[in-house]
């Protein structure tokens, strides 16, 4: 073999210079190139750290939606707020004008927090305060206005960090007075008294109660002679037992009704008779007697027999009145006052009964009509 033959094999072709292979169709490439992608993107690995990221990217996604919608602002115009206001001197009490115990004002604030001060406010009718506003201590017994603004400085729009504005009226006004003690004494009430159910009068441990309360309301029921504080024995069933009792926490009623009013103790322990069951009694008549002063000159002409008459006692009663023979008896007194004579005049009857017995309450009211008549001195 010669050295200028050529060392390539027959059967290969020669470049041909200058040639470039034909580009692939876009399609094709495009296709390659997403199996590409789909190849290196989905495969185990990728997939394992994707679902991990999703994992936490998708709640923290939601949490951020939730504290945009919760830090959304909101307005709520003309929003009713009940008010109720406190001295900081616990010696004063501060009485809103019954007016002014609501107040319309706008809320203003996260979405969230108006949302939970409105329906916090829908609650507050249901209960006898209303959104507090405290007042300084230096302000002395009187009548005043305070700006209804102040409001905004209660804690239930602070915490929530709402906004109060455009609140009316402008003004409040209120009546500060002070707070003062009154030592009562315990009394049964007279609706008992006037039952006769009790005999003689029952005794009481404290014998004393402290009623507190504003001044002028307490000065204003003494000064009516109510202010009083009476034994509540509506739930005892001993009422109902003849004898003795001692009866433990028993409460007591209080003539002034006002939220503002306390009483120390609320109860008391009462030693106390019930008197035995009664029997009505009736009598065709009763006689009447009259009494004189002493050296009267003149005399009563009247009608001296009552009749009609109903009374009431024990059993027991009743029969010491039959054993012992003092019967009842209704009488009048006389005097100058009843001058001059032949003047008809009308006088209540008293009664005189034996231990026990007592008239009824229509017949404790008779009346008798009289005159006085001049004496004749015998010759």
């Amino acid at each position: 073999m010669s050295d200028l033959e050529p060392t390539s094999s027959p059967s290969s072709p020669s470049p041909v210079v200058g040639y470039r292979p034909a580009p692939r169709p876009l399609s094709a490439r495009i296709n390659s190139h997403l199996k590409a992608w789909s190849r290196d993107t989905f495969n185990r690995e990728q997939m394992i750290s994707s679902l991990k990221s999703l994992a936490w990217v998708a709640p923290l996604t939601m949490l951020i939606w939730i504290y945009a919608e919760r830090e959304q602002l909101a307005t709520v115009q003309n929003q009713t707020i009940p008010i109720s206001i406190k001295s900081a001197d616990p010696k004063l009490i501060v009485t809103v004008n019954a007016d002014d115990q609501n107040i319309t004002a706008e809320l203003s604030g996260p979405r969230v927090s108006v949302d939970k001060v409105t329906e916090a406010l829908k609650l507050i009718p249901r209960s006898e305060q209303g959104v507090l506003i405290e007042i300084s201590g230096a302000y002395a017994p009187g009548s005043y206005q305070i700006l209804s603004s102040l409001v905004s400085d209660a804690d239930l729009f602070k915490r929530a960090g709402v906004t109060i504005s455009k609140a009316s009226p402008q003004n409040i006004h209120i009546t500060i007075d002070r707070v003062v003690d009154r030592e009562l004494d315990v009394l049964v009430p007279d609706e008992l008294i006037a039952q006769n159910l009790l005999v003689g009068t029952p005794t009481f441990e404290p014998r004393k109660v402290t009623i507190s309360g504003p001044e002028s309301l307490l000065n204003a029921a003494a000064a009516r002679n109510e202010l009083k504080a009476t034994i509540d024995l509506k739930n005892f069933k001993e009422l109902q037992t003849p004898g003795k009792h001692i009866l433990d926490n028993v409460p007591l009623l209080v003539s002034v009704s006002d939220k503002n009013i306390s009483v120390s103790p609320m109860t008391v322990r009462a030693n106390l008779e019930v008197r035995p069951a009664e029997v009505e009694m009736k009598r065709d008549a009763l006689p009447i007697f009259v009494t004189y002063p002493p050296n009267f000159a003149y005399r009563a002409d009247y009608f001296a027999s009552l009749p009609n008459v109903t009374m009431y006692g024990s059993r027991k009663a009743i029969e010491d009145m039959a054993k012992s023979g003092i019967q009842p008896k209704a009488r009048f007194e006389v005097s100058t006052k009843d001058l001059p004579a032949d003047v008809t005049r009308t006088t209540r009857l008293e009664f005189d009964l034996p231990p026990g017995i007592r008239m009824s309450d229509e017949d404790k009211q008779r009346t008798i009509e009289f005159k006085l008549v001049k004496q004749v001195t015998p010759e």
